[in-house]
């Protein structure tokens, strides 16, 4: 089975992943990152605010995915 590298990209604690996962094929990792994507998601939908965050899959040093999640709010007041 292939080893897969998520490295996280969010602008504050970018973190390179040196462990990696062994995992089926490149469809099973563009499943795992966007799982990934989605956790942090969660947290950042807690916390508030903007933000932006990449995941990016690479099998060694080459990079196979990039998958990129926006998050922008902002609160529209009709009474003022």
């Amino acid at each position: 089975m292939p080893r897969f590298f998520f490295d996280v990209f969010n602008g504050e604690s970018d973190t390179v992943d040196l462990t990696g996962q062994d995992l089926q094929d490149e469809d099973a990792a563009r499943g795992a990152a966007l799982q990934m994507l989605a956790g942090i998601a969660h947290d950042d939908i807690l916390r508030g605010g903007d933000a932006r965050t990449a995941v990016r899959v690479r099998r060694g040093s080459v990079p196979l995915y990039h998958v990129v999640m926006t998050l922008s709010e902002h609160w529209i007041r009709l009474d003022s």
